[in-house]
């Protein structure tokens, strides 16, 4: 079978462009727009962007690049003691540790619950206590606790507060604290999930909500209690109870491979600039903004493309996250083949593990259908009306 190819290249705006005749001199915060989730059409106001959220955009990379990234959560208080990290030499069955219950109201094995892009996410419409609330999905790593984007709104949800924790490092000079509530129902359609735990970050009053438009996110109740099957042409999301799954579609089934901090990884083979092939382990993740992320010091098989060009990419406890964006000759799954694929080079230390440096991101993802089966550590692809569009 002859491998399915796509790709080629696209108006994927890998720099930001100023006018020749510029003469601003640069806010705290300009380096923000060099981040494709600051500067393309997923925020239309740019103005609104540089003039209003300041440190409170400051705040929101932090915290995603603490949360998404994989860092330890810290949990203060015996109640919340259920909170583990995992390392790429533990083997156990993750699935076992789903959190809370769940019931579908339908009494099926499976529920379908409609979602919409925003901003590079998915994002879906959930119900906590009488009032309407929006998440994104995630699955970079399986963290088990709902996470809510603090807010007046979270604030009126009534949550039940039990403690605190500490996001990432416990010893920073200045770590992110955020609460931690307890005994929460949500419901996304028909389907709630009972006796939930969720951080909840703290916000600045009187500041722009970084997160307008997105209450939190969901990630191990949707992982570690189903199957679950995005169609993407659909805008829907299936989620199948593991003993009634079978699957029965036209695509491709990927193996997985245990990651850290409860993520997983596909094999892909990358051809680089020169022609050469590697075969590398790339993480799966839908909060990824980058279609491909790769390492930069950690493999010296892997070299700056000549035409890749310095960017910021993120933001850490450390400040920007510089790098460099370029291209790929190709990016091989399966049998599925995408062509001059935009690369996020990022420099790392010598034998850093794949979390955060080697991946495939949702604008690489979104365009197959895809199901994850977590329990048997399987990534179905199924191409969709977007594998053929270049990047």
């Amino acid at each position: 079978m002859a491998p399915a190819r796509a790709g080629g290249k696209g108006n994927f705006n890998m720099n930001r462009k100023q006018s020749d005749d510029s003469t601003t001199s640069q806010t705290p915060t300009d380096f923000l727009l060099d981040i494709p989730l600051f500067r393309t059409s997923t925020f239309t106001d740019r103005v609104w962007v540089q003039d209003h959220l300041k440190d409170a955009l400051t705040m929101k990379i932090r915290y995603r690049a603490i949360i998404l990234t994989g860092l330890t959560i810290a949990l203060l208080g015996s109640a919340c003691s259920h909170i583990r990290s995992t390392t790429e030499t533990e083997s156990r069955d993750i699935m076992a540790e789903a959190p809370g219950s769940y019931e579908i109201l339908s009494g099926q094995d499976s529920v379908r619950i409609p979602f919409e892009m925003f901003r590079g996410d998915i994002r879906m419409l959930a119900r906590i206590n009488d009032r309407d609330c929006y998440f994104l999905v995630d699955n970079g790593s399986l963290w088990d606790e709902l996470l809510f984007f603090g807010s007046p709104k979270i604030d009126s949800l009534g949550l039940e507060i039990t403690g605190e924790t500490v996001l990432g490092d416990t010893t920073a000079e200045n770590p992110l604290v955020a609460d931690v509530a307890e005994h929460i129902t949500i419901a996304f359609g028909g389907l709630v999930f009972r006796d939930q735990t969720s951080i909840i970050t703290r916000y600045i009053p009187g500041l722009p909500n970084p997160w307008e438009g997105a209450d939190g996110q969901i990630s191990a109740a949707f992982f570690k209690n189903f199957v679950v099957a995005v169609d993407f042409d659909a805008s829907q999301i299936t989620l199948i109870k593991p003993e009634a799954f079978r699957y029965t579609g036209n695509g491709q089934a990927i193996p997985m491979h245990p990651g850290p901090h409860d993520s997983r990884t596909i094999t892909a083979h990358v051809e680089i600039e020169d022609g050469s092939e590697l075969i590398l382990e790339l993480l799966v993740d839908l909060g990824g903004i980058y279609p491909l992320y790769l390492p930069l010091g950690s493999d010296e098989r892997i070299a700056l493309p000549a035409d890749a060009e310095e960017a910021v990419l993120g933001i850490g406890l450390g400040g920007p996250q510089k790098g460099y964006l370029g291209r790929i000759h190709s990016l091989r799954i399966g049998d599925y083949v995408l062509e001059d694929v935009v690369t996020a080079f990022t420099p790392v230390a010598a034998g850093a593990t794949v979390y955060g440096n080697t991946m495939i991101g949702m604008p690489l993802l979104e365009r197959f259908n895809l199901v994850f089966d977590y329990f048997h550590d399987h990534l179905y692809l199924e191409p969709n009306r977007a594998f053929q569009e270049p990047f």
